[in-house]
């Protein structure tokens, strides 16, 4: 039965928050990547959908594509989870879009993502999958 007064009831020293051993990593990026993310997030670089038709259909009618390769890793984002270049699946509205435009004037589409946001690894091309309609 309770003693009545809280600091009586607790037994030996109280429990201390431990941050995992990857807190305190540093970031990864690919040569060439113009951000490095913070924290727990992942940087994504978006693939191009490969449009085999003869009907030109706008950017802006386009649905985003849901697939991307790693280019950079955030310092507390566990090691084990995800790697440089891989392959990833993600949801259609997952993620901060970023748009940067290299010194040539090509945009290139990026997604900071978290690792909840990741549904998991593709393994293979998505450039020989067939899709079916």
């Amino acid at each position: 039965m309770p003693s009545g007064t809280f600091d009586e009831d607790i037994k030996g020293e109280p429990e201390v928050f431990k941050e995992p051993s990857y807190a305190s990593a540093k970031a990864q990026v690919e040569d060439g990547v113009p951000m490095i993310p913070k924290g727990s997030r992942i940087l994504v670089r978006q693939n191009k959908f490969l449009q085999r038709s003869v009907i030109y259909i706008p950017d802006t009618a386009q649905a985003r594509p849901t697939t991307g390769r790693v280019v950079a890793i955030g310092p507390s984002v566990d090691p084990d989870f995800v790697k440089l270049g891989e392959l990833v699946v993600f949801s259609l509205y997952a993620g901060v879009p970023i748009t940067i435009i290299n010194a040539e004037g090509e945009p290139t589409a990026y997604l900071s993502l978290t690792p909840d946001e990741i549904a998991g690894e593709l393994i293979i091309d998505p450039e020989k999958m067939v899709v079916s309609k």
